[in-house]
């Protein structure tokens, strides 16, 4: 990743709290922090530090009592369930200096999340209501844990259940209002690409740096590169220059942009594929499925989206695709050939506009000479045309290059898609 930040003071840090001692002990993944980090630098917090903490109430007080010195907001994720080692609320309520009282309203809430569910609300239940005298409680849309929401001064804390989707939907609902009220968001741009290095990215974009009232990250991803662009206030002149430097970015990068904001690669396939009001369909080997999987993540995508074989085996491969036995036995499955049949095949009989295949060696083994691990094929067919194939020599685990190969398969099908009539042009 590369970030590079003009010289404008930053007035507001923000840094999280990450508590469970799964995240540490047991290998849970943190998904939370991925999430809130853009809302956050949209609304002009500065990234500070982000601390995983076990379900002990000594270390959350004293990494919350750090980040409260450093950090004009301190955000806590987990520790507010109904069990014994759920202990954020105590450990708030001491760095608070207060005690913990029921919130009328919030023990409404979480008794009737309770009955609804054929459950009596016990001791558990009575602690979610509780919160730390001085504090207010922040209603929990999905779940039963009531959230903390604290501001003294130019100093707020707040604190949410550790689950994803009940922390996702209180920021969205509860906290994030708050905070645009108290000082607005800061403009910002983003952008996915493909079929281009970092490095190359970074050269492009490189007059970008020397501009003092836009900050740009650009980040590497395993299957592409996103370019992060961030205003240094909220005002209309803040917005103005991330424009002009968004405008920047679509000429210097041009069709190597996917998507621009939260939009997804597979999105803005479905988007152009609907436009055009054409059909896939995929054939997939080493992959799995996944290119499938990622078509039909999104919603509505039975429109444009016919089906998929997973045709891992040989046998499948001529049995179900027709792929020619002699390009089996002569160049193997793991080939232009075989990946141009696939793709013509799954086109022609599931009677789809578009087939996409993938064929390759995921490893760790079944590499041979010539085709070592992370060879990987993509074939495009289009109905009434000319089938292509291409080569990729993949670098990673077997994850890596599966997820790089399904990625690669749908970069190609997204140009494609945006050369042929009906594509949507750039304004």
């Amino acid at each position: 990743m590369k970030r590079r930040t003009g010289s404008a003071e930053r007035i507001r840090r923000v840094e999280l709290v990450v508590v469970g001692t799964e995240m540490l002990a047991l290998g849970a993944r943190d998904t939370n922090s991925d999430f809130l980090k853009p809302d956050l630098l949209e609304l002009g917090y500065e990234p500070g530090l982000i601390s995983i903490v076990p379900d002990e109430q000594e270390r959350i007080v004293e990494v919350v009592r750090a980040a409260l010195r450093r950090a004009s907001l301190v955000v806590v994720g987990g520790g507010l369930g109904p069990t014994g080692d759920d202990r954020t609320r105590q450990a708030l309520a001491r760095v608070f200096g207060a005690g913990l009282r029921r919130d009328p309203r919030a023990w409404e809430r979480v008794a009737r999340w309770y009955r609804a569910r054929g459950r009596f609300p016990g001791s558990g239940a009575r602690l979610q209501a509780l919160v730390p005298i001085g504090a207010e409680s922040l209603d929990n849309p999905i779940g039963s844990a009531s959230g903390i929401w604290w501001a003294r001064g130019d100093r707020r804390v707040v604190a949410l259940p550790g689950v994803p989707s009940e922390l996702k939907a209180m920021w969205k609902e509860a906290v994030r209002p708050r905070l645009e009220a108290g000082g607005g968001s800061v403009p910002v741009a983003s952008f996915s690409l493909g079929g281009l290095p970092e490095a190359d990215v970074d050269a492009r974009l490189a007059e970008l740096y020397r501009r003092p009232d836009v900050e740009m990250t650009i980040l590497a991803k395993t299957e592409h590169i996103e370019v992060h662009l961030r205003g240094k206030r909220a005002s209309p002149a803040a917005r103005r220059a991330v424009d002009r430097a968004a405008a920047l970015v679509r000429r210097r990068l041009g069709r190597r942009i996917f998507a621009e904001g939260e939009r997804t690669l597979e999105q803005a396939i479905g988007e152009r594929l609907r436009e055009r009001g054409e059909t896939l369909a995929v054939a997939e080997s080493c992959t799995g499925g996944l290119v499938g999987a990622r078509i039909t993540t999104v919603p509505g995508s039975s429109d444009y989206f016919v089906g998929g074989v997973t045709a891992y085996s040989n046998a499948v491969k001529r049995k179900v695709l027709g792929v020619p036995e002699t390009i089996l036995r002569r160049q193997g499955a793991v080939s232009a050939p075989c990946a141009r049949a696939l793709a013509n095949e799954v086109c022609r009989r599931l009677g789809s506009d578009w087939g996409l295949s993938v064929t390759g060696v995921a490893g760790p083994g079944g590499g041979a000479p010539g085709k070592p691990v992370g060879t990987v094929f993509i074939g495009l067919a289009r109905r009434g045309r000319r089938v292509s194939a291409r080569a990729l020599r993949l670098v990673g685990d077997r994850d890596s290059v599966r997820r790089r190969a399904a990625a690669a398969a749908l970069l190609w099908l997204h140009r494609a898609l945006g050369a042929g009539p009906g594509a949507r042009r750039r304004k």
